[in-house]
C-alpha cells in the first residue's frame, strides 16, 4: 500500500496505469508544442543551390549573380560561413551551397 500525503492508494494497477496515462498525456503535449515550432520556423528556412565553380569565377562573381538584399561583403562573409570557407580561395570543381533568399 502506497501513501501519498492525505490519500492512500488501494490499487496499485489503477495507480500505475494512471501515472502511466499521465506522463503519456504530458508527452504528446510537450510534442505537439515542439512541433509547432518547427512548423512555424521552417517556413522562413533558406533555400540553397548548389553552384559548381569554374575557372575564372571568384566568390565576388558568384555573389554578384546570386544576391538580392544584401551588401555584397555580407553575402560573401554568408557564403564562407555556410561552405566553411576560410580565406576566400575557391578553385575549379569546387562545389558551393549558395542561399537563395
Amino acid at each position: 500500500m502506497i501513501i501519498l500525503n492525505k490519500y492512500r492508494v488501494t490499487n496499485i494497477k489503477r495507480f500505475r496505469v494512471f501515472i502511466f496515462s499521465l506522463v503519456l498525456i504530458i508527452s504528446l503535449i510537450i510534442f505537439m508544442i515542439i512541433s509547432s515550432f518547427t512548423k512555424v520556423y521552417s517556413v522562413n528556412a533558406l533555400k540553397f543551390e548548389r553552384v559548381y565553380v569554374e575557372k575564372g569565377d571568384s566568390l565576388w562573381k558568384i555573389a554578384s549573380k546570386f544576391n538580392n538584399n544584401l551588401r555584397i561583403h555580407d553575402f560573401i562573409h554568408t557564403i564562407e560561413k555556410l561552405n566553411k570557407i576560410t580565406n576566400s580561395e575557391i578553385y575549379p570543381g569546387d562545389t558551393l551551397l549558395i542561399p537563395i533568399y
